[in-house]
């Protein structure tokens, strides 16, 4: 399990993001857990002490016993440039020092603010790809 995305799955804009990236992840690669589930509290146990104001998409990056966590727009950006393809090239973004994403994180922050109201939850779409998708999520 290399990339584990944790997600709000109260709001409907973290689960219309998981769709996108479910339906663009061709190889497979993501694995989607809720941030309020069994898997989050291993993985970002230590990590939500520092940030537990972070409570949107968070991108967990593991490789052997080196460990990433992005959130925020770098989250966004890591995930597009790990999809490929044409989103590789709103993805370079990912690569800038996240001190150059600050615009970006501060626009991130005032959509997650507001995406309880922007964006209603999808009608079942996400407990039914649970089925086609079953093996990318995590509890």
């Amino acid at each position: 399990m290399k990339y584990i995305v944790f997600y709000d799955d109260s709001c409907g804009l973290c689960q219309r993001s998981v769709l996108f990236f479910l339906k663009q992840d061709k190889q497979k690669q993501f694995f989607f857990s809720p941030l309020s589930g069994k898997t989050a509290q291993i993985e970002l146990k230590e990590w939500l002490k520092n940030n537990s104001q972070v409570d949107s998409i968070v991108l967990v990056e593991k490789e052997a016993e080196k460990k990433e966590t992005y959130y925020y727009s770098q989250a966004i950006f890591r995930m597009l440039w790990l999809v490929g393809g044409f989103w590789s090239m709103p993805g370079l973004l990912s690569l800038l020092p996240s001190g150059l994403l600050l615009p970006a994180d501060f626009i991130y922050q005032q959509i997650a603010k507001r995406r309880r109201t922007i964006c209603r939850l999808p009608d079942g779409q996400i407990k039914a790809l649970h089925k086609e998708y079953e093996a990318q999520f995590l509890p």
